[in-house]
């Protein structure tokens, strides 16, 4: 029997396990309160026995990094001459991205550097000095002794690199961005780059700590197809990424690199792996054939997640559950190369009796590709 760390190893790097591990999931804040209120624990990935824990640095712009999901280091910077006031129910992000807080934990992006029209603004930001500062301050010797403690615990540890697409966008809205890759491309290119910049200072912090895996997270998808055409990605991000992904690479050469992106990322997967990608996530089933897109790039990339939260989860029958749980593990697990679990954050429309199923047909089913 292998043990929790040995079975992702093994099924990331696309060969059979002795059964589908399960990776971690994401409650909202309601639908965590239901989960407290029923079990009486405080952590779904605790009280669901799933070993990955993710750790590193905001490192698209938290001003701080992250050990075992605490704050070593934080800005203290006052951002109130570029952003709008801060509504009561709202909160500052210290990375200088206010967002409100609305119902379910949804957030409203303020874009402090939307009003930007010249270099010189936005190289006098203050968050490029707090990321370099923070950058320059943390101790990956200190985060290695927690990845240590953890693979000493047999958890599988993914170390969170950044999104310097998504970083970008969220610090100058996501529509001037793209007009400024036409009008503006001088300003897109700085900005992409000090985003870029600060995601390599992560790659290399939790690469140097040994992580098993780089988390990288950028939405590239919508739900009917690409954000942009697989050209403006080639000029635009491809290169960047692969710095991000080289600067882990030039500590462990051989480290795995997970990527997310929402929607139907069809069209951007041969990109992404040319960029080094080797595990994508969420193959979101509403918009993508997890089985065909298995059949298409199987033997170049695993994927973790493949169970729908727009559909299945929270509109089916635990059997319908069940059933699509048990269809994963035939067609995307056969062979190995998939790691189970919901496609998104799990919202509150989900009833709690799917979240049960889900849970009850990974482990029925769980080696199901192996019987």
């Amino acid at each position: 029997m292998m043990t929790h760390r040995e079975r992702f190893l093994t099924t990331i790097q696309r060969q059979p396990p002795d059964r589908i591990p399960v990776g971690k999931v994401d409650f909202c804040g309601t639908l965590l309160k239901v989960f407290q209120e029923k079990t009486g624990a405080s952590d779904p990935n605790e009280y669901f026995n799933i070993p990955t824990r993710l750790l590193g640095g905001w490192a698209s712009g938290a001003g701080g990094a992250m050990v075992g999901g605490k704050h070593m280091w934080k800005g203290d910077i006052d951002y109130s001459t570029y952003l709008p006031p801060i509504p009561p129910e709202g909160r500052l992000m210290c990375k200088g991205d206010g967002y409100l807080i609305g119902d379910d934990d949804m957030e409203v992006y303020l874009f402090p550097l939307l009003p930007m029209r010249t270099l010189d603004e936005l190289y006098a930001y203050p968050w490029w000095e707090v990321e370099r500062q923070a950058a320059a301050e943390r101790s990956w010797e200190e985060l290695k002794q927690v990845v240590d403690q953890l693979k000493a615990e047999d958890r599988f540890v993914l170390g969170w690199v950044g999104n310097p697409f998504e970083a970008a966008w969220k610090l100058r809205g996501f529509e001037r961005l793209l007009v400024d890759l036409i009008e503006f491309p001088e300003f897109a290119a700085a900005l992409l780059d000090l985003t870029t910049e600060a995601c390599c200072a992560n790659a290399e912090y939790v690469a140097r700590a040994g992580v098993d895996i780089l988390f990288m997270y950028d939405d590239v998808a919508m739900h009917s197809g690409l954000m942009f055409s697989p050209d403006t990605f080639r000029t635009w991000l491809l290169p960047r990424y692969q710095k991000i992904i080289e600067t882990g690479r030039r500590i462990i050469p051989d480290i795995p690199v997970f990527f997310h992106t929402d929607g139907n990322a069809t069209g951007m997967l041969p990109l992404l792996i040319e960029a080094g990608v080797t595990v994508l996530n969420p193959v979101q089933p509403e918009c993508m054939d997890p089985a065909e897109t298995k059949r298409l790039f199987g033997d170049q990339l695993a994927f973790w997640g493949t169970i729908g939260t727009q559909h299945t989860l929270p509109f089916g029958t635990p059997a319908e559950v069940k059933a699509e749980v048990k269809l994963r593990v035939e067609t995307v697990g056969c062979g190995g190369g998939l790691v189970l679990c919901p496609s998104q954050t799990i919202y509150s429309d989900v009833p709690w009796e799917n979240v049960l199923a889900f849970f009850e047909a990974a482990e029925e089913y769980g080696d199901y590709h192996l019987r």
